[in-house]
């Protein structure tokens, strides 16, 4: 070959910081090969990549057609050129019919093959030791190159993979380095947020124009860098690229990395949120429609006695009035007519009247009346505080005031399959929250305790009233809530699935499955409290809510695993 050793040891050299592709870096190195440094003729050669345990013909100069055909892949260990692939070693066949030699040289590092240099030299060609020595030494340096492209080769295709993944996702991805410069940007990010990736990678995501709760975003980054824990913030507000309001669901996540070290997870959770309101308000309907009928016949039962309360009071005052006018005849008499009063008569009518009675019965008939209309005034005011529309914006909460509308609301629910007790603490410091929403999550389970305990009385062929008490306290910067009842328990092998949407145990027609999932949302997502149970298959459950006093942030509260919401 007469090469000059240093000139070709320099182009090894330089090919290896070259970034080329890998067909390219091929091609260079088999023009070297082929290329006689005192001569302008080039000879012929190949070469083959090992891949799929077979030498796959990757480039060539000068090889014919027939070479191609047959030669293109050779299995290993087949053919001369698969057997020194095989064997690691340079093998020489001379070709006299063709006037040539074979020159196979395995591409070789670290005891593993990456191909095999195929090279065509003149008969008669004088292959010295210095050169098979030099041939070794550049197959090493050619196996190095092609493993680093390679690798290089596979890291561009898992970057390229990843992007495709990553934007074709349509949730938001962020992620953000040490410096919260903007690293990766989706296009769920582009698309949600309105933003593309040029003109916001590379950039401070607090120095973006992107139109969403930023304090909420640093606090969120900021607490997951410092917990080294998964952030979760729920209901996001941002405004949309349409300019209407919307609200994203965020995850901050923390990631090990040398140019990230958080990710940001998340979607336009907008539509799921006006679901959530319509299923929560036709859960609502869905509880007045199921009251409907109760609450009539608590207001019929009142109204009821204080009609016949007036109809009597009506007869009384007729009788009373038949009589005072009967004395008041004598008592207006001139004063020539001086015959006494007929006090027989007198009392013959007051007997006639029963007036013991009516003295008696008249003011028992006007404290009854008044005791209905108070108690036509309570419902109707119970009623009120229920129904009124939610505010969007957080009030302070008086919880006993809460669960006193729903004991009134519900009572002909539970009144006659259970005996209601309370123990309200006094001086129950008031939270911050949505009053209405507490008032549906207390009439949802008190009436599941009612229908637990109705359940069991009919399991048992009981005729005893069950029990439900509720009782309220305040420790340690929360208000805890704990309503209890003697029903069936809840089975354990439903203990799970008590909170999922859609989730009944009651016949077609007799709930939506929706109460208890929205129950828990208010009580865990809108005031970030909690919501377990205990309970005993059989015996009853004990329902506890702790919701904190000073909660001024929205967000994912504290859900205890294995432990959940009762249901009759």
């Amino acid at each position: 070959m007469n090469m000059n050793l240093i000139t070709q040891i320099y182009k090894f050299l330089r090919l290896s910081i070259l970034d080329i592709p890998y067909d390219r870096l091929l091609k260079f190195i088999l023009d070297m090969l082929t290329t006689d440094q005192n001569s302008s003729v080039k000879r012929r050669g190949g070469i083959y990549i090992f891949q799929n345990n077979r030498l796959k013909l990757s480039t060539h100069n000068g090889l014919g057609k027939e070479i191609l055909h047959k030669c293109s892949e050779v299995e290993l260990g087949h053919c001369l050129c698969g057997k020194a692939a095989q064997i690691c070693r340079v093998q020489i066949l001379e070709h006299r019919e063709r006037n040539h030699l074979h020159l196979y040289v395995p591409i070789i590092f670290k005891s593993r093959v990456y191909g095999l240099i195929n090279l065509y030299l003149p008969n008669g060609y004088r292959y010295s030791t210095k050169e098979e020595q030099f041939l070794k030494l550049a197959s090493v340096w050619i196996g190095e190159i092609l493993k680093r492209k390679l690798d290089e080769e596979k890291l561009k295709e898992a970057h390229i993979e990843t992007r495709l993944i990553l934007d074709s996702v349509g949730s938001i991805i962020i992620g953000l380095n040490r410096e919260n410069r903007v690293r990766i940007w989706n296009r769920g990010a582009e698309k949600v947020l309105g933003i593309s990736q040029s003109e916001i990678i590379g950039r401070k995501i607090d120095e973006c124009d992107i139109l969403w709760d930023l304090e909420k975003i640093r606090a969120g980054i900021s607490e997951c860098r410092i917990k080294r824990t998964p952030i979760r913030l729920d209901e996001l507000d941002f405004k949309r690229p349409d300019g209407s309001r919307g609200f994203l669901g965020i995850t901050v996540n923390p990631i090990s990395s040398n140019k990230m070290n958080v990710i940001i997870y998340g979607a336009d959770i907008t539509e799921r949120k006006n679901l959530e309101l319509q299923l929560a308000h036709t859960q609502k309907l869905e509880s007045i429609g199921q009251l409907a009928a109760g609450i009539a016949h608590e207001l019929n039962t009142p109204t009821q006695y204080i009609g016949d309360n007036i109809r009597f009071l009506n007869d009384a005052f007729r009788d009373l009035t038949s009589l005072i006018e009967y004395i008041m005849k004598f008592l207006n008499r001139g004063e020539t007519e001086t015959a006494p009063l007929p006090i027989d008569e007198i009392e013959k009518r007051m007997e006639q009247l029963d007036m013991r009675f009516l003295l008696k019965e008249i003011p028992k008939a006007i404290e009854q009346s008044l005791e209905g209309i108070d108690r036509i005034s309570q419902i109707i005011h119970s009623i009120k505080e229920f129904s009124h529309p939610g505010s969007k914006e957080r009030a302070s909460v008086d919880i006993n005031r809460c669960i006193q509308n729903a004991i009134t609301i519900s009572k002909n629910e539970w009144k006659y399959v259970a005996e209601l007790t309370t123990d309200l603490k006094p001086d129950l410091p008031p939270i911050n929250g949505y009053p209405q929403e507490l008032n549906h999550v207390f009439l949802n389970i008190i009436i599941n305790a009612a229908h637990a305990i109705k359940e069991r009385l009919k399991r048992n062929k009981e005729e005893i009233k069950g029990r439900i008490h509720i009782k309220t306290d305040a420790s340690e910067g929360f208000v805890e809530i704990r309503i209890s009842d003697n029903g069936i328990g809840i089975p354990k092998s439903i203990q799970k699935r008590i909170f999922d949407p859609f989730f009944t145990t009651k016949e077609v027609g007799k709930g939506s499955g929706q109460g208890l999932a929205i129950t828990h949302r208010i009580v865990v997502k809108k005031h970030n409290g909690s919501i377990f149970f205990e309970t005993e298959e059989g015996k009853g459950t004990t329902f506890i809510i702790r919701l904190p006093i000073n909660n001024l942030s929205s967000g994912e509260g504290e859900y205890e695993k294995g432990q959940d919401i009762i249901c009759g």
